[in-house]
């Protein structure tokens, strides 16, 4: 078991649980920034409203942090999202190629019942 839970638990497992606390931290800064926008919204067109040209030119420029927080949040969350998944096909990959070499699995492949020509197809068949 703690041979599938290496992602986590192994070598590389401070890289993908910082990748899970900037995750969790950009969705719950994105949820506030979004409750920011909510109250922002309100505000401006109250503004409009009452036809305050001093207070909407206030909530113009209360916009631009809003705004500029939310696309950086998001490139962030983007960022780490990918990055996360990359490094878990990462290590994915190395461990299949890992245990296939090891002890020298790869020779049942020539054992295994396949029409497959490519080693790949049969790796795939053997362990399905």
């Amino acid at each position: 078991m703690a041979d599938r839970l290496g992602f986590w638990f192994g070598k590389s497992a401070w890289i993908a649980w910082f990748l899970v606390v900037v995750l969790i931290t950009t969705v719950i800064l994105q949820l506030l920034t979004q409750y920011a926008l909510n109250f922002w919204n309100r505000d401006f067109f109250d503004a409009i409203g009452r036809r305050d040209r001093e207070e909407l030119w206030t909530q113009a420029l209360r916009f631009v942090p809003l705004a500029a927080a939310s696309l950086t949040l998001m490139i962030l969350q983007v960022w780490a999202r990918m990055t996360t998944q990359i490094t878990w096909r990462e290590w994915l990959s190395n461990h299949l190629y890992d245990y296939w070499l090891k002890d020298d699995h790869y020779v049942r492949l020539r054992f295994a019942a396949s029409d497959h020509q490519t080693p790949e197809y049969g790796i795939a068949a053997e362990s399905s």
